[in-house]
């Protein structure tokens, strides 16, 4: 905020910065990794979340696929940036 930034992109250990963000007027989208954590991100008052990773990537996890990412949007109604790496 001091910055004068309209948003912020917590990372998936940050849950417990998003109530001070939204606070503080910032959009906030945070990385997540499970259909529990974007599930968490909605009801704690994210704007979006990034879920990942969605294809193989070295170091990144076991990837999602374009099944799983179709079941979460199913689940959901935030805003899903999927990451394909």
């Amino acid at each position: 905020k001091e910055l004068n930034a309209t948003g912020v992109h917590l990372t998936s250990k940050q849950f417990d910065k998003i109530e001070e963000a939204k606070e503080l007027g910032l959009e906030v989208i945070i990385s997540t990794h499970t259909h529990e954590e974007v599930l968490k991100a909605q009801s704690l008052g994210a704007d979006a979340v990034t879920y990942s990773p969605i294809f193989a990537s070295p170091g990144k996890g076991e990837p999602k696929g374009i099944d799983d990412l179709k079941e979460l949007l199913k689940k959901c109604n935030i805003k899903v940036f999927a990451l394909a790496v």
